[in-house]
C-alpha cells in the first residue's frame, strides 16, 4: 500500500506556485519602485532645472553689467532682488511653482496689496467678470534658501550656506566663459514624495491583487492538471492489486493525456501476457498430462496383468516417453531462444542446397503421407547467414507440419529474390486452414484440432519454434492462404553480399 504523503502533490505545486509568484512579486516592485523613485527624482530635478534657468539668465545679464560679483557679495539684498525678478519672469512664462513656495491665502483689504519689501504686483492677462484678480508671487525667500552662487573655484558669492548635498550645479557663461555656479541643495519637495508614495501604494495594491488572482488560477489549474496524475495512481493501485482490466480515460491530447494512453497500452500488454501465461499453462499441462496418462494407464495395464509385457508393450510406452522428452526439448528450446540464450553457430549457406539436403531427410516421412514435391532449384545462388542445424530443423518442422495436416497433397517449393531479401515459398494444395486461424498460427500449443488428436494433432510448438530461429536469424516467417488453396509459408532472410576476393 502506498503511504499516505505529510503534503499532497497539489498542495505543494500551489505553495510552489505561491512562494515564487510572491518572490517574483517582490523583486519586480523593488526593481519597479527603485526605478521610479530614480525617475521621478530626475523629473523634480529637470523641473527645477527649468526653473532656475531665469535665476541664470537674471545673474548673466547682472554679470554683463557689473563685469563682476562685487555688488552681490556686498549687497545682500540684490540677491533678493534678482530672485525676485527670476520668479517673476518664471510666472509670466505660467511655471507652477511646489506649494510650499507659493503665499498662504489672506482675507480682507490688504489682499489687494503688497507687501512693503516685496514690491511687485502681477494681474492675470485674462481678467474674470469681477474684475481683475491678483496673483501673487512665490515666496522668493523659500526658494533662495536652497540656492546658492559659488565662483569657480567653489567660494560662496551669493545665498546662505548650506550642509545638504548639492542636487543641481549649474554653469553661468559670459562670453563663453564659465564665471560662476547656481546651486541647488536639498531633496526632492515633500509634496512631490507624497504624490510617488501614494502611487506606489496602489501599485503595491495592483500587484498583491494581481499575485492573489494568480494564486486562485494556479489553484483552479493545479486541480484540473493534477486530474490525471490522481486517476494514474488509482489505476497503478487497481494494477498492482491484479485489476488487469484497468483504463484510464484519456481526454486531452498533451503529455498527460499520452501518459494516460501509455498506461493503458501497459495494462492492455500485461493483460495479453497473462491471458497468455494461463494459457500457456493450461496447455503445457494439457500436453504433459497426455502422454502422462497413457504412461500411467498402460504401466498399470501391465501391474494388473491386463497387458502382457511384450515388444509392443515396450514400443508404446517408449513413444510416449519419446513425445514427452521432445515436449520437454521444444519448451527448452523455445524458452533459450526467448531469452537470448541460444547460441547459433552463424556462417554463409546456400539456400537452394539446404532445401535439397532437408528434402532428402523428410523424403520417407512425405512418402508415407504421400505428399508430392515440386521443387526446383534456381540457378542463381541464394547466400544467406546462418546456422545450419537450426535452418534444418525449421524447414523439417516445416515439412513435418505439411505430411501432418495435408496428407496426399502436392507441395510446391520455390526460392528466389526480392530486392535485398532471400525468400522461400512453401506451399500446398490441401484443406487449408481457416482465416481465424491463420493469424495464430505460430502461437504456442496453438493447433487447428481442438481435439488435439494425437494422429493428427503434433504438439503445437512446431510453428512457433520455427518463427523464433526465424527471428533469431533476424529473418521473417508468415503464413497466408495459397492461391490454389491450402496453405502457403513464407521465409524471408537478408541476402548475404559476397565480399570480392
Amino acid at each position: 500500500m502506498f503511504r499516505k504523503p505529510l503534503i499532497s502533490l497539489f498542495t505543494k505545486l500551489f505553495l510552489a506556485f505561491v512562494f515564487h509568484a510572491v518572490l517574483l512579486m517582490g523583486l519586480m516592485m523593488f526593481a519597479v519602485n527603485h526605478q521610479v523613485r530614480s525617475e521621478f527624482r530626475d523629473f523634480l530635478q529637470q523641473q527645477e532645472s527649468g526653473r532656475l534657468r531665469y535665476v541664470i539668465g537674471v545673474l548673466e545679464q547682472h554679470y554683463a553689467i557689473q563685469r563682476s560679483w562685487n555688488l552681490l557679495e556686498n549687497q545682500r539684498i540684490y540677491w533678493f532682488i534678482i530672485l525676485q525678478e527670476s520668479l517673476r519672469q518664471a510666472v509670466l512664462d505660467g511655471e507652477n511653482f511646489p506649494i510650499n513656495m507659493q503665499r498662504p491665502k489672506k482675507y480682507g483689504p490688504r489682499d489687494l496689496f503688497e507687501d512693503f519689501d516685496e514690491p511687485f504686483e502681477l494681474f492675470e492677462s485674462s481678467p474674470d467678470l469681477d474684475g481683475p484678480r491678483i496673483r501673487k508671487l512665490p515666496r522668493a525667500r523659500e526658494w533662495g534658501r536652497n540656492l546658492t552662487l559659488v565662483d569657480t573655484k567653489g567660494r560662496l558669492i551669493a545665498g546662505q550656506p548650506s550642509n545638504q548635498n548639492v542636487v543641481l550645479r549649474l554653469p553661468i557663461n559670459y562670453r563663453d566663459r564659465n564665471v560662476a555656479f547656481l546651486q541647488w541643495h536639498g531633496n526632492v519637495p515633500q509634496s512631490g514624495l507624497r504624490f510617488l508614495e501614494r502611487n506606489l501604494q496602489w501599485l503595491w495594491f495592483f500587484g498583491g491583487s494581481l499575485v492573489l488572482l494568480g494564486a486562485l488560477i494556479a489553484w483552479l489549474v493545479s486541480r484540473q492538471l493534477l486530474k490525471p496524475v490522481r486517476q494514474l495512481k488509482s489505476g497503478t493501485e487497481k494494477l498492482r492489486e491484479h485489476h488487469l482490466d484497468t483504463r484510464i480515460p484519456v481526454a486531452t491530447s498533451d503529455e498527460l493525456g499520452q501518459l494516460a494512453q501509455a498506461f493503458n497500452e501497459m495494462a492492455t500488454a500485461l493483460q495479453n501476457y497473462e491471458y497468455q501465461r494461463q494459457q500457456w499453462l493450461a496447455d503445457t499441462a494439457h500436453e504433459l498430462r497426455t502422454p502422462l496418462s497413457i504412461l500411467k494407464g498402460e504401466i498399470e495395464a501391465l501391474e494388473d496383468g491386463v497387458r502382457p509385457f511384450d515388444q509392443n508393450s515396450l514400443a508404446s510406452l517408449h513413444q510416449e516417453t519419446t513425445r514427452l522428452q521432445r515436449i520437454v526439448e521444444d519448451l527448452r528450446l523455445i524458452n533459450h531462444l526467448e531469452l537470448g540464450k541460444l547460441e547459433l553457430f552463424l556462417r554463409p549457406l546456400e539456400l537452394n542446397k539446404l532445401v535439397t539436403e532437408a528434402l532428402k531427410q523428410a523424403q520417407t516421412r512425405l512418402e508415407a503421407a504421400k505428399v508430392k514435391v515440386n521443387w526446383v532449384p534456381t540457378q542463381a545462388e541464394l547466400s544467406i547467414n546462418g546456422d545450419y542445424d537450426r535452418l534444418h530443423q525449421v524447414l523439417l518442422n516445416l515439412m513435418e507440419n505439411t505430411a501432418r495436416h495435408a496428407p496426399e497433397s502436392n507441395l510446391d517449393i520455390r526460392s528466389g529474390f526480392d530486392q535485398n531479401e532471400v525468400v522461400l515459398l512453401l506451399g500446398d494444395n490441401g484443406p487449408g486452414v481457416s482465416e481465424v486461424d491463420l493469424p495464430h498460427l505460430f502461437d504456442r500449443f496453438y493447433r487447428t484440432e481442438q481435439s488435439r488428436n494425437r494422429v493428427s494433432g503434433g504438439s503445437g510448438l512446431g510453428l512457433a519454434i520455427c518463427q523464433e530461429l526465424m527471428q533469431a536469424h533476424q529473418g521473417r516467417i508468415s503464413a497466408r492462404r495459397g492461391s490454389f488453396g491450402g496453405l502457403e509459408i513464407e521465409l524471408r532472410w537478408p541476402l548475404l553480399e559476397k565480399k570480392n576476393e
